[in-house]
C-alpha cells in the first residue's frame, strides 16, 4: 500500500526532524524544533499506519493484529534504546543507527 495524506505528512515531518537534528545539533532552538517535529511526525505516522492495518483485515481479526503491531513497535522502541541491548534488535539501537556518535561500551 502506498502512503497517502497523513502518512506522507508524518514521513515528511520525520525527515525534517532528522535534517534539523543533523545540521543543527549545536543549536538548542533547532533541536527543540526537531523534537517537536519528531513527535508530530511519529503521531501522524502511527495514526496513518494503524488505520491502514485495521482497514486491511476482517473485523474479528483486528484486535489480534493491532496488538501484534503495537507489541512489535514497543519492543523495537524499548529494546533499541535499552543500554543492555545496544543494537541487538534489527530496528535500531544506540550503535545500530548512529555508529559515529558513540564508540564506548554502555556501563553495566
Amino acid at each position: 500500500m502506498l502512503l497517502t495524506g497523513m502518512g506522507l505528512l508524518g514521513q515528511g515531518l520525520l525527515a525534517a526532524a532528522l535534517l534539523l537534528t543533523g545540521f543543527g545539533a549545536e543549536h538548542h532552538g533547532l533541536v527543540l524544533t526537531a523534537l517537536v517535529l519528531l513527535g508530530l511526525g511519529w503521531s501522524a505516522s502511527t495514526v496513518s499506519r494503524t488505520t491502514m492495518v485495521t482497514e486491511t483485515v476482517q473485523t474479528q481479526e483486528r484486535p489480534a493484529l493491532q496488538g501484534t503491531s503495537d507489541l512489535a513497535m514497543n519492543l523495537c522502541g524499548g529494546g533499541g534504546r535499552s543500554p543492555r541491548w545496544p543494537g541487538a534488535l534489527p530496528c535500531g539501537g544506540s550503535r545500530g543507527w548512529a555508529p559515529w556518535r558513540s564508540t564506548s561500551s554502555p556501563s553495566s
